[in-house]
């Protein structure tokens, strides 16, 4: 969604990501490779809880087989992890009002980048982007336009995701970001 500036902090108080983070096991990131495929997503590695059936379809190559507009689905993953998905949710409705999302994990690991893009497409274009980082460490920089920063563990950013962005993570160890896109 187009914002006024590159991101904006939605909650500087840290959530409790804690529990999110103990229940990570590391091998349910390769259960789904279907993200790692992706243009710039070669170096990540995602957990999908839920998304949008034009997702599932464009991985597949197909997208006129399928309804895009307003299909979302539960992923298999989801059950096991629903507990902190639904957490993360109250938290987020404290500051929006959305009618359905998209949610993920997206571990990018050390030394590794997202290539610069913009996201595109009706279903990106119209939703709030939300970035929480679970696990980071301080090398790990997101930069949007000429904006340069550090996402802070637990902190609630919404990002411009219709601005060329990129993310470098410099550091030593892996960085986890919960990705939601929330659809007004």
């Amino acid at each position: 969604m187009i914002l006024p500036v590159p991101y904006k902090v939605v909650k500087a108080q840290l959530l409790d990501v804690r529990g999110f983070v103990a229940a990570l096991d590391m091998e349910d990131f390769y259960h789904d490779l279907i993200r790692s495929c992706m243009g710039n997503f070669q170096h990540t590695l995602s957990i999908i809880f839920r998304h949008s059936l034009s997702f599932i379809a464009q991985t597949d190559g197909n997208l006129s087989k399928v309804d895009l507009n307003n299909s979302f689905v539960d992923f298999p993953l989801m059950p096991k992890y629903k507990e902190h998905v639904e957490y993360v949710l109250s938290e987020l409705r404290k500051h929006y009002q959305f009618k359905d999302y998209a949610m993920l994990l997206a571990l990018l690991q050390p030394g590794k980048d997202v290539g610069l893009h913009t996201d595109s497409g009706n279903i990106l274009e119209t939703c709030h982007r939300v970035h929480i980082p679970l696990i980071t460490n301080p090398k790990c920089l997101y930069t949007i336009d000429d904006v340069t920063w550090h996402m802070k563990k637990g902190v609630i950013y919404e990002i411009d995701n219709m601005r060329p962005h990129t993310v470098l993570n410099g550091g030593v160890e892996v960085r986890v970001h919960l990705i939601a896109n929330l659809y007004p």
